[in-house]
């Protein structure tokens, strides 16, 4: 009980921080965060494959959705520890009025059982005992904020791919 009322406290003072939105690069802040999470990739022996077309523009808080990747991304390297190739693609593209970003991993997949349970605060699938339930539920509330949404599709053994739409602000 007690560790729930902390995870609430500092999921309520995360939600109402007001969001400082601009229109950004989808595309820019993908790469600059993928170059900051650079190293920990090649330490884990993580080959990644960015697929970016410059057109995806978004009416966004670029911290929270650096945020959003930084969580997609640690949580495709932790699923790929024990699996060979270590592949993460990361898209971004243009989708109708709306800006696809799309992280996939050949980890070793999520059990259909848990896709529901994902984005739940506490919830981890992790056998290890290592998640805390955070991330997704923060990475849920992100796009959520922003208007977005984010699906997941997952096979044991393949991989899971994560898919985040974001309402596009405008297309070049």
């Amino acid at each position: 009980q007690r560790c729930k009322r902390v995870v609430d406290a500092f999921l309520n003072q995360y939600r109402s921080k007001p969001m400082s939105t601009r229109s950004i690069s989808l595309a820019e802040l993908v790469r600059a965060t993928t170059r900051l999470l650079e190293f920990h990739l090649r330490y884990h022996l993580v080959k990644l494959d960015l697929q970016i077309e410059d057109v995806a523009m978004v009416l966004a808080d670029p911290p929270q959705i650096e945020q959003l990747l930084m969580n997609l991304i640690c949580n495709a390297v932790q699923a790929m520890q024990k699996t060979t190739p270590r592949l993460l693609t990361v898209r971004v593209a243009a989708c109708g009025e709306a800006a696809l970003l799309e992280g996939s991993d050949t980890g070793c997949g999520i059990p259909q059982e848990n896709l529901a349970h994902l984005c739940e605060r506490g919830f981890t699938a992790r056998a290890d005992g290592t998640g805390h339930g955070l991330g997704l539920a923060i990475s849920q509330g992100i796009v959520h904020r922003h208007g977005g949404h984010m699906t997941v599709t997952s096979q044991v053994g393949q991989g899971t791919t994560f898919t985040v739409r974001l309402p596009a602000s405008s297309v070049v």
